[in-house]
């Protein structure tokens, strides 16, 4: 067989890598190969900040950073066995969490958002059990804080805060959505004293939008060198972890090893995310090359 002509494959044999999973339970309790990258978070959680904001590309493991550093404050150890923060001084204490995804919120008009946000400040009260009094969103949210704040300093992680944003970009009330964001994330900034880590996730930098004007202690590390390779695959994790991929799809094509490492390095590699630093692989289109050979 013609190694440049050479289908790929789906393999079957070998651990599966991630393609579309975005909760780390999932991915764990599937025994679905999963690349290491909670030595970032550790040093995000132990550093003086705590308030983040980190842009990316879609289908570049935002959600599933995101369902990492839940289970980490909810103190799930058991899910973290031999990887990097279990080896750590980290004291997995337990601290209550809310988790917001801003996506595919109503963003035909400020009343029907305001109902959304309203919804998902409900849905996390219940799941702790807590009744709210207050009408409002931003009321609801301050006291949703507020109280969970009697069980330890509270977590905050927030998903695709650009979904909504997105989506009503060419439309007339799009200043309208922007200012009803603003004020939702503006309780966020009022409410810092109760809170222990804030993490806030998508696709577009914030410094281009305007909705976080009242955050200013907000670290950004979209474009921080030491964030650069938090998420996709470096180059040495590509060959490190999936070496059982590689040696296996190697031998079904006919191809080198090298030239087949070359062929996925002009596929999928190529993102850079900070001038001069590492380039990495997306992490989703890794899985399905591997699942799916395609």
């Amino acid at each position: 067989m013609n190694a440049k002509e050479a289908k790929l494959f789906k393999i079957e044999d070998v651990k599966s890598p991630v393609t579309d999973k975005s909760s780390l339970r999932d991915l764990i309790e599937r025994d679905t190969l999963y690349v290491d990258k909670t030595e970032y978070l550790y040093r995000l959680i132990e550093s003086r900040s705590s308030l983040y904001f980190l842009s990316r590309p879609r289908r570049f493991g935002k959600s599933l950073t995101i369902s990492t550093l839940e289970a980490i404050f909810k103190g799930e150890r058991e899910l973290f066995k031999g990887l990097y923060i279990d080896g750590t001084d980290y004291d997995w204490k337990e601290y209550p969490v809310i988790k917001f995804t801003l996506s595919n919120l109503d963003g035909s008009s400020a009343s029907a958002l305001a109902s959304d946000l309203r919804s998902l400040v409900n849905f996390n009260a219940k799941l702790y059990g807590e009744k709210l009094e207050e009408e409002g969103f931003r009321a609801r949210l301050r006291e949703l804080i507020s109280s969970l704040s009697a069980r330890g300093k509270v977590v905050i992680l927030i998903d695709e805060y650009d979904g909504t944003l997105t989506d009503c970009y060419d439309k007339p009330n799009i200043d309208e959505v922007r200012s009803t964001l603003a004020s939702f994330f503006g309780v966020i900034k009022d409410m810092s004293e109760y809170l222990r880590f804030v993490f806030i996730t998508g696709v577009s930098r914030f410094s281009k939008v305007g909705i976080f004007s009242k955050m200013n202690n907000l670290r950004d590390i979209s474009m921080d060198e030491d964030y650069a390779t938090m998420l996709g695959y470096t180059k040495e994790e590509l060959l490190s972890y999936f070496a059982e991929h590689i040696d296996e799809g190697s031998r079904k094509t006919g191809m080198d090893r090298d030239e087949y490492i070359a062929k996925i390095k002009e596929h999928y590699d190529g993102y850079r995310f900070v001038p001069d630093c590492e380039t990495v692989y997306n992490p989703v289109s890794i899985g399905y090359f591997f699942t799916s050979g395609k």
